[in-house]
């Protein structure tokens, strides 16, 4: 499959944030270790991460579906025959 503009807009985005949420789970890790229980705050900017992360997957995926279903073969209908 040939990438598009769009794609490589996708892909990076997804590369960015999944980098991001890794940071952040080294952070918590790093919290845990120096015992900070001020981690409420934390939990739900961990929590929009994730969303960020699922949501950027699902657009590329959803793109990539898309470039599939313009690629396949035109089939015909038996009305067609």
């Amino acid at each position: 499959m040939e990438l598009c503009g769009e794609c490589s807009m996708l892909k990076q985005r997804l590369r960015r944030v999944n980098d991001h949420y890794v940071r952040l789970i080294f952070e918590q890790d790093r919290m845990t270790r120096d015992g900070n229980t001020r981690t409420g705050d934390f939990e739900n900017v961990m929590q929009e991460a994730q969303n960020r992360l699922i949501s950027a997957g699902l657009e590329l995926l959803a793109h990539q579906k898309s470039h599939e279903a313009l690629s396949r073969p035109k089939t015909r209908t038996a009305g067609q025959l």
